[in-house]
């Protein structure tokens, strides 16, 4: 395995999963397992109308590894650790991750181990009876974007491995409007629900740095940034307390006590939820989160109930505070934006600047978006890419209300930003 694969880091956990893996039998049963049906590559050379020069590529490739025992096992030991149940948690060797042995075609192996991902994830779910409707079109949402650049440019390497996986493995669901796979929850803080009032609060845990303007200290925004308070967090017999979580996506300076006769935990480290993830087009808008969530629920309780599913989360530029400041409050943004727990993971605008083709070094922005976001970059602010949450039983009627958002908290993430000396406001009218 080491001789056959190079990663920059991951190998602990590679190296942990094949310890599991020749210990659990499944060597014995995937050895058994032909490693991919050349009449898949067939098919999709003809669906496709790939010319013969590439489609020739895919057999010369899958020539070389069922061609040397060890790069094969090596091959169905991937395969199978793709597919296999991990609550969500990924780790970083699938993020950047090298075949080192000589190949003759090295752009295509990694999209033959996704494409021999499809019968084993297929095995899975028709296991639990899962309507094939629901996932038979998966991986073609990833097959489509990786065959056109193939035809384009010759190059058939998977760009996002790390992404495209989900839907080869059959481990993602298109629910109505929105992409839904497990996730375990992994961030330093908890919420809390009231048990008379039904509101949820959530504590940072302690130890961490935030900066004056309410976001967590990190190594991309630490350098530019003047430093404000360290979060503080004890618990005894009768209550929680901490620093408080304000849901529009900022760490308050305001430290909080939360009875324990009041308050019971709603979310803690290592929770399984739904990471949730929005492909492109119309329809971005409450009602249709709504409809989304209900049906991924329901889909999760039918279907795999031994996942105790707590909730929603996602991460995304669209769920950043500051953009509330410089859209109407009816717009989809910002109205979704309000009807989710949002909190700062301490991450700047990259996402943005690619996802709304903007940077601070732009000259020709086109959107009214575009143009309020190039005058705060030149401005010398900056953006962040923000999580958020969204609790299970808070998902009914979402489309009509802000389940965790008050007013005070609007209020509050206001006077954060003017007393770090960041006035957006001031941005756009001049």
């Amino acid at each position: 395995m080491l001789r056959y694969l190079s990663a920059e880091r991951g190998f602990e956990e590679i190296e942990e999963a094949f310890s599991l893996y020749k210990g659990s039998g499944a060597w014995e049963r995937e050895s058994e397992r032909p490693f991919l049906d050349r009449n898949l590559l067939r098919e999709l050379s003809e669906k496709y109308s790939l010319p013969e020069r590439l489609s020739d590529r895919f057999f010369i490739a899958m020539d070389e590894i069922e061609g040397n025992p060890e790069i094969c096992a090596l091959f169905k030991f991937l395969r199978w650790d793709l597919c296999r149940y991990k609550k969500g948690i990924d780790g970083d060797f699938y993020l950047n991750f090298k075949f080192e042995y000589e190949s003759k075609c090295p752009d295509v192996r990694k999209f033959l181990l996704l494409l021999s991902c499809i019968s084993v994830g297929t095995e899975v779910l028709k296991e639990r009876n899962v309507p094939v409707e629901i996932y038979e079109n998966m991986p073609y949402y990833r097959i489509e974007p990786q065959m056109k650049q193939y035809l384009e440019t010759d190059n058939c390497e998977v760009l996002d491995f790390g992404w495209d996986k989900n839907f080869y493995a059959l481990t993602i669901f298109l629910f109505d409007r929105f992409y839904f796979t497990p996730y375990t929850f992994g961030d330093p803080f908890r919420l809390y629900r009231n048990k008379k009032s039904d509101r949820v609060t959530g504590l940072y845990f302690g130890g961490a740095g935030v900066t004056r303007d309410g976001q967590l200290e990190s190594d991309e925004n630490k350098k530019d940034t003047l430093p404000g308070f360290e979060t503080f967090y004890e618990e005894d017999d009768g209550a929680y307390r901490g620093n408080y979580m304000n849901p529009c996506g900022i760490i308050s300076k305001k430290v909080m006590s939360l009875s324990k006769k009041d308050f019971e935990i709603a979310l803690k480290p290592g929770d399984l939820l739904l990471a949730f993830h929005i492909p492109g087009g119309e329809g971005y808008n409450p009602r249709r989160l709504e409809k989304s969530m209900t049906m991924a629920l329901a889909f999760y309780e039918k279907y795999f109930p031994e996942m105790d599913i707590k909730g929603f989360w996602s991460e995304s530029w669209l769920y950043d505070p500051r953009l509330s400041l410089l859209l109407d409050k009816d717009t989809n943004i910002v109205s979704m934006q309000r009807r989710f727990y949002c909190y700062s993971i301490g991450a700047g605008s990259d996402m943005l600047q690619k996802e709304l083709h903007v940077t601070p070094d732009s000259t020709d922005p086109v959107t009214s978006l575009q143009k309020k976001a190039l005058a705060v970059f030149k401005a010398g602010y900056d953006f962040h890419t923000t999580s958020m949450i969204v609790l299970k039983d808070d998902v009914p009627n979402i489309k009509d209300r802000y389940p965790y958002l008050k007013d005070e908290n609007i209020k509050e993430y206001k006077a954060v930003l003017k007393n770090a000396g960041i006035d957006i406001l001031k941005v756009l009218e001049d």
